[in-house]
């Protein structure tokens, strides 16, 4: 039986993800929480009260850590494997 190639969403995703953490891993330190929340951490005083309803979406491609990182890619290359987007 032939093998089904990744999907190609599958690959942007995961390449999204680790592009995002090496540049902010290269302008600074990404286990800084003010750093974090700087780029677009997700912390709900921020979205709630000024409306800054973006970080819900950008939150998804910060890490702290290239564990975090992997952790993250790894389910996302397992998972959307067999979804058809």
């Amino acid at each position: 039986m032939k093998e089904r190639p990744k999907e190609i969403m599958t690959i942007m995703l995961i390449g999204i993800n680790i592009l995002v953490f090496i540049v902010l891993t290269m302008i600074g330190r990404t286990e800084d929480g003010y750093f974090m929340l700087q780029h677009g951490a997700m912390y709900e005083p921020y979205i709630i009260e000024n409306q800054e309803y973006y970080r819900l979406f950008t939150s998804l491609f910060l890490h702290n850590s290239l564990s975090t990182c992997y952790n993250n890619c790894f389910p996302v290359s397992q998972c959307f494997d067999f979804l058809p987007f």
